[in-house]
């Protein structure tokens, strides 16, 4: 069954967000919670192909970046942001 947990990275990144995509995100990652699955099972989903086990989930012009670790079952949220930060900063 997969997990999701929460890096300080991500929790400092999202503090600085409006609040209506707070509230679309926190609503996501709740939906993650209540019906734990596989990210490639979700339509806004994509694995990077130049880096191995992370990829972003897309919210308009915001991005998630995440590590999966298919082995453990569990996806880690690193960064959000808006699209420009984000491929910038998300390493």
């Amino acid at each position: 069954m997969w997990t999701i947990q929460i890096e300080r990275s991500f929790q400092k990144s999202f503090s600085h967000l409006h609040v209506t995509f707070q509230r679309q995100i926190s609503d996501f990652i709740e939906d993650l919670i209540d019906d734990p699955r596989s990210p490639l099972q979700f339509p806004n989903f994509l694995m990077f192909t130049n880096r191995p086990n992370q990829g972003r989930f897309r919210f308009g012009k915001y991005r998630i970046g995440v590590t999966v670790d298919f082995e453990r079952e569990v996806v880690f949220f690193n960064f959000v942001g808006a699209r420009g930060d984000f491929y910038k900063r998300f390493k």
